[in-house]
């Protein structure tokens, strides 16, 4: 007697959905590998590729990727000196007084000299502020005590003979008063930078398009179209006027952890006040497979 068992026999397992699973594996590490090197390298690689499902193959479709460079500049509008200004002596409040009345009782300096001499030149008493905090600089010298106030002034439409005149100015009132003006910076803007940053998009993308054609002259082909255009991010937002922020350089605080310096680029006395924009545009043009242009 032949008995028949009621469990299904095993079904034969196929390996085809496997192999497929595999193939988009390897398909999707790869293409990580080559984002991960265009972000390595700041984002200024970029890998380029028209895969077509319904091929026998995956090609890739041959391109010629460009960046480009594009400024542009305005006359500022607007001006903001500072001058780090630096005593041999410990911190106080009547040393950025207004006047030097209390400080004079106690046979110490003032700023006051300072600000005067900053008016003389034809700067408004409303356009001069004077900032005193400890945390402005902290070290002098290895064993010396000293402490600093800033004097930030404002200046509408700003001519390089007014600031350098600010500037002297201040640094000789100082001098009479044995203080020392450590740092000086101007930080310049105008009303809007859109403007501005539209003129160095063209020139860019332009800078771009030239370099695109140069390339594609140089390797003997032709451009197709455009296929890809990209700009470079700014890493900070810019400030209300559509303008690049300002920032101080590092030495302005005298590298001491915790203190604070200028917070505008440092002051050119030869250069022209004015804002400059600039922009980075990236282009990928298609070789055109059909037509090679004439030498």
């Amino acid at each position: 007697m032949r008995t028949i068992s009621d469990a299904p026999s095993p079904s034969r397992i196929s390996l085809r959905p496997f192999l497929a699973g595999a193939v988009v594996v390897a398909l999707a590490v790869a293409g990580l590998a080559f984002l991960s090197e265009a972000f390595a390298n700041g984002g200024q690689k970029v890998y380029l590729a028209n895969i077509e499902p319904g091929s026998k193959n995956l090609p890739t479709q041959p391109s010629i990727v460009v960046t480009g460079t594009g400024g542009a500049s305005a006359a500022a509008e607007h001006a903001l000196v500072q001058l780090l200004i630096v005593r041999a002596a410990p911190y106080s409040r009547d040393f950025a007084t207004d006047t030097p009345s209390s400080a004079a009782v106690a046979g110490d300096v003032s700023i006051a000299p300072v600000v005067d001499a900053i008016q003389a030149v034809g700067v408004p008493e409303g356009a001069i502020r004077v900032l005193s905090s400890p945390s402005l600089i902290s070290v002098c010298s290895v064993s010396a005590k000293c402490s600093a106030a800033r004097v930030d002034v404002t200046v509408d439409k700003p001519d390089l003979d007014l600031l350098n005149a600010i500037v002297d100015a201040a640094g000789e009132a100082a001098g009479k008063q044995e203080l020392t003006v450590q740092d000086v910076g101007v930080g310049y803007t105008i009303g809007d930078c859109g403007p501005l940053h539209a003129q160095a998009r063209d020139a860019a993308a332009a800078d771009a398009r030239g370099r695109a054609e140069a390339q594609a002259k140089a390797l003997g082909v032709a451009l197709g179209t455009l296929v890809v255009s990209s700009e470079t991010a700014p890493t900070e937002p810019d400030d209300a006027n559509g303008c690049p922020p300002f920032h101080g350089a590092s030495s302005d605080a005298w590298w001491t952890p915790g203190s604070i310096g200028l917070t505008v680029p440092p002051f050119d006395p030869l250069a022209a006040p004015q804002v400059a924009i600039s922009l980075q545009v990236t282009l990928a043009y298609a070789i055109q497979t059909d037509a090679v242009p004439s030498s």
